[in-house]
C-alpha cells in the first residue's frame, strides 16, 4: 500500500517480541540543503592605518520529507497464541499502523555578520589591530508551514493548525556583539607606509545545494 499510494517502495515495519525487527523504520527519507553565501569587503589604507569593513550574508534552507513508520507497522507480541513467533506465523498481529504520506517541511534562516577593523602600524616594532563584529542570526521560520514546536510550558503544540507559512520557531536575538584587540611586536624594523592608496573591494556570491536520501 505504501509504495502504490504514496510512491514509497519497501516493506512495512514488522516487530516480533524477542526477535529482530524487519523493515526500515524512519528511512527512505529525502532531505535537500541549500546555502546562499555572499560577502563584501572594502579596505582603505592611510598612513600607518589599514582600515577594513565588510559584511557576510548567508541564507540556509533545509527541506525534509520523513515519517517514523511511513510504510505502516505490524506488531506481534504473543497476545494471541502466547508466543510472539507463533503470532507472526499465524498472521495475527496485536496492532497495526497504516501507511502514511511523508509531508515535506522546509525551514529557512538568515545568518548575517558585519565587521570593522583597523591594523595600525604604531611604529617599526609594533602593530596594533582592533575591531568589532556584529552577528545577526535571524529567526528560523517555516517556508511552507508544515512545522510545529512545543509551547514554553510544554503543554501544547504551536501553531494550533497547519500549514502556517512563515511561522517563527524562536524569538529574535540582537545582542551578539564581539570585539577584538591584538598586539604584534616585530623584531625587524618595518617602515610604515606614508601614502594613501585607493580602496580595494572584494565581492563574492555563491550558492550550493546538497540532496540527501536515506534508502
Amino acid at each position: 500500500m505504501g509504495d502504490t499510494a504514496f510512491h514509497n517502495p519497501g516493506i512495512p515495519d514488522i516487530t516480533v517480541s524477542g526477535f529482530m525487527t524487519l523493515g526500515n523504520a524512519g528511512s527512505n527519507w529525502y532531505q535537500d540543503d541549500t546555502t546562499w553565501h555572499g560577502y563584501d569587503e572594502v579596505s582603505y589604507r592611510h598612513g600607518s592605518h589599514n582600515f577594513m569593513v565588510g559584511a557576510e550574508i548567508r541564507k540556509l534552507i533545509t527541506g525534509r520529507a520523513a515519517a517514523n513508520n511511513p510504510r505502516g507497522l505490524f506488531n506481534f507480541t504473543g497476545s494471541r497464541s502466547g508466543n510472539a513467533a507463533s503470532d507472526f506465523m499465524l498472521g495475527t498481529a496485536q496492532n497495526d499502523i497504516t501507511p502514511i504520506q511523508e509531508f515535506k517541511g522546509v525551514v529557512a534562516e538568515w545568518r548575517d555578520g558585519f565587521f570593522g577593523l583597523d591594523n595600525w602600524q604604531v611604529n617599526s616594532k609594533l602593530t596594533l589591530n582592533y575591531g568589532i563584529r556584529y552577528e545577526l542570526p535571524t529567526v528560523p521560520y517555516s517556508v511552507n508551514g508544515n512545522a510545529r514546536i512545543l509551547n514554553p510550558q510544554q503543554t501544547a503544540l504551536i501553531p494550533a493548525t497547519i500549514p502556517d507559512p512563515g511561522f517563527s520557531f524562536i524569538n529574535p536575538q540582537h545582542s551578539a556583539w564581539g570585539s577584538h584587540i591584538g598586539l604584534h611586536p616585530r623584531r625587524r624594523s618595518v617602515e610604515a607606509a606614508a601614502s594613501t592608496t585607493i580602496p580595494i573591494r572584494r565581492t563574492a556570491l555563491r550558492s550550493q545545494q546538497r540532496i540527501r536520501r536515506s534508502a
